[in-house]
């Protein structure tokens, strides 16, 4: 039974986060530079109002863990790891290793996990036809609620959410999501086929309550 699993990513993906990551460096330092030389005060104090409120925005988990995130989407082999937590469970993490260091960014119980599905992004909707920008979701129970801005996408939400994997053509990513549907099964995940072939959801009946 296969203990870690590697996640794909696409280098189009890791190159536009490098690209956005040099544009955002180069136009803070050039802004700085405009104030400090009285050039275009305005402009440049809008733009590193915009970049303060995004670097805040992303803040709630801790700087470590926003440093974390910026490196694991510029570099490294990202992972899902599963460990026994105890008899009856186990721990799954999230992460990335680069130059011979592992860096997590998620850690969840076996039994946290609600939901599995995979879908296109809205482009495709709003442009009428299938562009290869169909993703994988993930869905779990916070452990702690007051933990829910620091773990999901959407702030405050009940439940949290992570995307896995890159964003791809259809066929690859449902290949992708049965391939780790059936990891998290190996891990003790019950998730059963839900109302859509793309789809898996927790199955609750007779399940122990989680320690």
């Amino acid at each position: 039974m296969p203990c870690e699993m590697t996640i794909p990513r696409k280098r189009g993906e890791t190159n536009l986060a490098r690209g956005l990551t040099f544009f955002a460096f180069a136009f803070t330092s050039l802004a700085i530079y405009c104030l400090y030389c009285r050039v275009a005060p305005i402009a440049s104090s809008l733009w590193l109002v915009f970049i303060a409120t995004m670097f805040w925005m992303h803040l709630k988990g801790g700087l470590r863990a926003l440093l974390v995130d910026w490196v694991g989407a510029l570099a490294g082999r990202q992972f899902v790891h599963s460990t026994m937590a105890d008899a009856n469970t186990s721990k799954l993490t999230f992460g990335f290793e680069l130059l011979g260091h592992r860096f997590v960014q998620l850690a969840v119980m076996a039994y946290q996990i609600v939901s599995v599905k995979w879908s296109s992004v809205p482009a495709s909707g709003w442009s009428g036809r299938d562009r290869d920008d169909w993703t994988a979701w993930l869905s779990f129970d916070h452990a702690d609620p007051a933990t829910s801005p620091k773990t999901s996408i959407v702030p405050g939400a009940e439940l949290g959410l992570w995307i896995i994997g890159a964003t791809t053509r259809s066929e690859e990513t449902e290949a992708f999501g049965l391939t780790f549907v059936q990891f998290l099964r190996n891990a003790g995940a019950k998730l059963v086929p839900g109302n859509s072939p793309r789809k898996y959801v927790r199955d609750d009946s007779g399940a122990p309550e989680p320690i």
